[in-house]
Formats: C-alpha cells, structure tokens, sequence
C-alpha cells in the first residue's frame, strides 16, 4: 500500500520511455538535453498528483489486493482447519485414556 505510488511513477516511467537514437556528432549538445530531460521518479510523482489528482498514484491498489487476498484467506483457513483438527485429536485422545481406565 505505501509502495503503491512508487510502482504507479515508475510504470509511468517506463511507459513513456522511446528509443532514442544518439545525436550525429556535429550535434553533441543534443545529447546532454536529452539526458538532462529523463523524467525523474519524485517529478513523475508530483506531475501526477497535480494533473490528476493524489488518489491517482494509489490507481491499481484493489486488484492487487484482490490479487493478495486469496492466498491470505487459504492461510486463515488453513490455520483454522489445523487447530479445529488438533482439538478434535487431543479430545479423542482423552476419551481412550478414560475407557481404558474402567
């Protein structure tokens, strides 16, 4: 969740990025401005929050937890399942230990 705009700049990023040929040699200055124009991670972060607004940079966060989730929720049952069955054992070994005693 608080890496949530990192990833959202940085997809930005990448998806905005072209192939760009290096200048001939008679033009070096072109390079330098080039190199000086990549967008920078905090930039792209500011650009989107002004442009469209702040919620943007959390844009994707349902699905990822959507994503997230259902692992999350096969843990909790299986953590139930175990305890429920452990109990059941533990009582079951407790009934045998009574009948053996009468």
């Amino acid at each position: 969740f608080l890496t949530t705009p990192l990833w959202v700049a940085t997809r930005r990023i990448m998806e905005s990025q072209v192939v760009v040929h290096p200048p001939p040699l008679s033009q070096p200055d072109k390079q330098l401005k080039t190199q000086k124009q990549q967008p920078n991670l905090w930039k792209v972060m500011h650009q989107i929050s002004c442009n469209e607004g702040v919620l943007q940079l959390w844009h994707g966060t349902w699905s990822s937890l959507l994503l997230v989730s259902n692992p999350a929720i096969q843990y909790f049952l299986y953590e139930q399942v175990r305890v429920w069955l452990l109990e059941r054992k533990r009582k079951g070994q407790g009934r045998r230990t009574d009948r053996r005693h009468h």
